[in-house]
């Protein structure tokens, strides 16, 4: 073996799969050029981690009732997809189905059955439940992929993290929590079990660029999870 080869380090064997995801919300008001620029910045740090499977996603949503507004979010969901996000449509299961998006979140239970039947069992159905446990419970007896707890606001109310910690113990659904959250969040959303935090505000208007905030929230969840399990 020649000197160079010796000096060689062992290719470094990447993780599994973070213990968090990030959810990045494009807003349908923006031109498709810079909405499309800003998922790929984010996407750009988020496959040059450490891990092998990316559990990230993007939320995107248009008019099913515009064929323009259609043929921008089909871009956008095929852009998603191409640079490694789960891609999904708030609102329309029929509109998720056409544009070929992973899933769609909603807003009411009673919604949840038609979306099984318009995109499948394969596809992703979420539905945003509040801060209420019930709603929580009656999700996922309707057989929802995840729930949504907000971050704030009224209703059955439990600090939003005591809520994630209550959901994580006691169901295997996926959980995301909404709102504007940052970096210094992450800690004790990740330490009550969140399967994914919303970084909308966070990394799309972070004062050093797109980049910068994806490196910020993901540095702070991979510390958050490395603390947790250091106590």
């Amino acid at each position: 073996m020649n000197e160079k080869a010796a000096e060689k380090k062992p290719k470094e064997v990447k993780k599994g799969a973070p213990s968090a995801g990030l959810y990045l919300r494009l807003s349908d008001d923006k031109p498709f050029e810079d909405a499309f620029r800003d998922m790929r910045e984010a996407a750009f740090v988020i496959n040059r981690s450490a891990y092998e499977k990316n559990l990230h996603v993007l939320e995107v949503g248009g008019d099913p009732m515009d064929v323009d507004s259609t043929d921008r979010l089909k871009a956008l969901v095929l852009g998603g997809k191409q640079n490694g996000l789960v891609v999904i449509v708030r609102g329309h299961a029929g509109l998720a189905f056409a544009v070929e998006a992973d899933g769609v979140l909603l807003d009411k239970l009673e919604d949840v059955a038609n979306a099984r039947e318009v995109m499948g069992d394969d596809a992703i159905i979420g539905l945003r439940c509040g801060l209420s446990r019930q709603a929580a419970e009656k999700a996922a007896e309707a057989g929802v992929d995840y729930i949504s707890f907000a971050s704030g606001g009224r209703g059955d109310v439990l600090p939003p993290e005591t809520l994630i910690g209550w959901w994580s113990a006691t169901s295997e659904v996926p959980s995301l929590v909404e709102g504007k959250l940052s970096n210094d969040d992450c800690a004790r959303y990740v330490r009550s079990g969140v399967t994914f935090l919303e970084a909308t505000d966070y990394v799309w208007n972070h004062p050093k660029g797109i980049k910068q905030g994806t490196i910020d929230m993901l540095y702070a969840i991979e510390l958050a999870m490395e603390n947790y399990q250091a106590q």
